[in-house]
């Protein structure tokens, strides 16, 4: 693509695309320290009163309440911002027929089958089993219609505004659960790594401008229907063409994920190999844990700097802070491994220029998720259940959320990695690892064996006991992230 034209694109995206974009697609709402979010899982109720009131969030007749789309919002931030999701079943409440939502020129191409079927039928491809089965559930795309989201910048502020949400839903709908998430401190997690670094940076991207130049931009396409600008992501939007009809142009896919963090479970398995950690590494036994966390993600927990730029080998202090601009951007220079785990969570889950089966820049996902705690306690956020809820987005859900999930997070030896991270059974924090016999990391490289069956995890030669599920699924959704001319379009099958 010329420079000419690549300009026209990006000023024609600007101008037409981002006002049709819901916002939450194209960044992750910070409104204010910390920010604060709330689901509204809904069912239709009355249907023609459900349709004037989502009409009424796009169309300017509720100010206070309007769905936050991609168009710069100016000097000030928000004081909140309002996203809307759909299951599939909720489309079909909505008035829209079967025979339509299903065909090829809407749901119906190969692309979007999961968003048809519903998290619960992957769910044992994707990991969701024992623990994490959909019978476990509290959040299921089966038993509801809608998903409205509400980010605010302080409690206040969203107690206010869920107060006055409530009031108008319901005519409409029946607010079946709410469940509330707040971002801690540094953007950390529960288990204590600060999460949300390494998003994808598109190729026409307003609002990611730090200098990525060792990442690969991603299309466009990948995440919003209808913007695709290759081939491929042409033909993951629609066989056979780029502009998809009815309710599909500027729309995304989102898996609704609520994750439990087994922070206890997680702590003492990193107590237990502090040692081992310390001999075989040369590291000082006070830093030994965070550089077991460290290359079991690939980042050093608090900071959240690359092993691959700063390795735990021979470490006998923390690695310092780095410019933000710095932490996503690298390559893997290592051999073997031998810096950061081909198996670690970032390693499986973005291989940058790692050789794989597979582009990894066409499974990438945009992550838009805070943690949670159930119940929610404002003044002690260290108790109870605790994990990370939210949004993870693309424009297929097949190549994006489910291709991470079932290939590289628990492919083990169909996951198209490298050995000897192909002959691990799964990612070692969020993969499904209730398997047999202890797991082996590897820091000299042994000839594949025949069959690949052993439980390992590359950082020593002796077998490391103790793996087990540390995040177990709470709730899944499918849903479907409309354009806003796609709303109005919605609302009006219900409205007549």
């Amino acid at each position: 693509m010329s420079r000419a034209v690549r300009g026209a694109v990006a000023a024609q995206f600007l101008s037409d695309v981002l006002p049709d974009v819901q916002g939450i697609v194209m960044r992750g709402y910070r409104l204010g320290e910390p920010t604060f979010a709330r689901y509204f899982v809904l069912v239709v109720r009355d249907r023609t009163a459900a349709g004037t009131l989502v009409r009424s969030l796009v169309d300017g007749s509720v100010p206070d309440f309007q769905i936050r789309s991609s168009a710069d919002w100016g000097p000030s931030t928000p004081a909140t911002c309002l996203n809307i999701g759909f299951s599939f079943n909720g489309l079909a409440s909505f008035g829209i027929p079967a025979a339509t939502l299903s065909s090829p020129a809407w749901f119906g191409s190969p692309s979007h089958t999961p968003f048809m079927n519903g998290s619960a039928a992957s769910a044992p491809t994707i990991g969701d089993v024992a623990d994490s089965a959909p019978s476990n559930w509290i959040v299921d795309d089966r038993n509801f219609d809608v998903m409205l989201a509400l980010w605010a910048k302080d409690l206040a502020t969203l107690e206010a505004a869920s107060v006055e949400l409530r009031a108008l839903l319901a005519a409409g709908f029946e607010i079946q659960q709410e469940l509330t998430s707040q971002d801690l401190l540094h953007d950390m997690i529960y288990f204590g790594y600060r999460d949300g670094i390494a998003q994808p940076i598109l190729s026409i991207d307003p609002y990611y401008k730090r200098p990525d130049g060792n990442q690969q931009p991603v299309d466009n396409g990948a995440f919003i229907l209808g913007t695709a600008t290759t081939t491929y992501f042409q033909n993951v939007n629609l066989p056979g063409g780029n502009k998809p009809p009815g309710i599909g142009l500027h729309g995304s896919f989102a898996a609704f994920r609520m994750l439990e963090q087994k922070v206890e479970e997680f702590e003492a398995f990193v107590e237990g190999q502090r040692d081992r950690i310390a001999s075989l590494y040369g590291t000082s036994p006070a830093i030994a844990g965070d550089a077991m966390k460290a290359l079991l993600v690939g980042r050093w927990p608090a900071n959240g700097t690359p092993v691959a730029i700063d390795p735990v080998k021979g470490r006998q202090t923390l690695p310092p802070d780095l410019p933000s601009d710095e932490i996503n951007d690298f390559l893997y220079t290592d051999k073997g491994g031998s810096d950061c785990p081909y198996s670690s969570h970032i390693r499986r889950n973005n291989p940058r220029n790692t050789t794989v089966e597979d582009l990894p820049s066409r499974h990438r996902i945009m992550r838009r998720a805070m943690p949670y705690q159930l119940p929610y306690d404002p003044n002690d956020r260290n108790t109870g259940e605790r994990g990370l809820m939210g949004f993870f987005i693309g424009a297929s859900l097949r190549d994006s959320f489910e291709f991470l999930m079932e290939t590289w997070v628990n492919g083990g030896s169909s996951s198209g990695l490298p050995y000897p991270a192909s002959r691990d059974p799964a990612d070692p924090v969020i993969g499904h690892n209730l398997t047999t016999g202890p797991w082996t990391f590897t820091t000299v490289m042994p000839p594949p064996p025949p069959t690949m069956k052993t439980n390992v995890f590359t950082l020593s030669a002796s077998p490391v006991p103790g793996f087990t599920n540390f995040v177990r699924t709470r709730g899944s959704a499918y849903v479907y992230l409309p354009g806003m001319q796609a709303i109005s379009t919605i609302a009006g099958y219900a409205t007549g």
